[in-house]
């Protein structure tokens, strides 16, 4: 089963990257580049941050704990920011690019 559920968030990572890029590039006006490659930092930080919490969590509890329960732990910590995420997302507006194509082909 977690085989299947890190797959699953694999597939769902490559899709998101590229179409947070574009939004991010599509909705500035100013420095379209710099909020752009705010989606690569944010990869990269999103792994560093992943990296502290499993320090963190191998300092504080038992090898024997952490293989049976606590790598849970960390599916725990990520329903809220799965959640946020979610809501975000469906509240965003489309981009004037992307309306003005849509305008286009009707």
């Amino acid at each position: 089963f977690l085989l299947v559920v890190r797959l699953l968030q694999g597939i769902i990572l490559g899709g998101e990257y590229s179409t947070n890029l574009v939004y991010l590039c599509e909705s500035s006006e100013q420095r379209k580049y710099f909020w752009g490659s705010l989606a690569s930092c944010s990869g990269s930080f999103g792994i560093l941050l992943a990296s502290a919490f499993a320090s963190l969590f191998f300092t504080i509890f038992c090898p024997a704990f952490m293989t049976h329960y606590g790598w849970r732990i960390a599916f725990l910590l990520s329903i809220p920011l799965g959640l946020l995420t979610y809501f975000i997302r469906r509240n965003l507006t489309e981009t004037y690019d992307t309306k003005h194509a849509v305008n286009e082909n009707k």
